[in-house]
């Protein structure tokens, strides 16, 4: 039928540049300044996981920020 698209996509878990890049699209540039990228989880989240800990720490990106590097160990 017209319009139909038929697609294979994988969704992959996020690398630590992808979740670092998020965050500060979320929070702003300046709630990363100082932590590299290694320091965020690698391979660990999908998309939806990380926004679910973007919006639950929305109002306290320290928190946030906090979460996602335990994460990372």
């Amino acid at each position: 039928r017209p319009g139909r698209v038929d697609i294979d996509l994988k969704l992959d878990k996020l690398s630590n540049e992808d979740v670092r890049s998020m965050t500060i699209a979320f929070y702003g540039e300046k709630s990363l300044e100082g932590i590299r990228a290694n320091e965020m989880p690698n391979k660990v989240l999908t998309g939806a996981e990380l926004n679910n800990i973007l919006y639950s720490h929305s109002l306290d990106s320290e928190k946030g920020i906090d979460l996602l590097r335990r994460r990372a160990n």
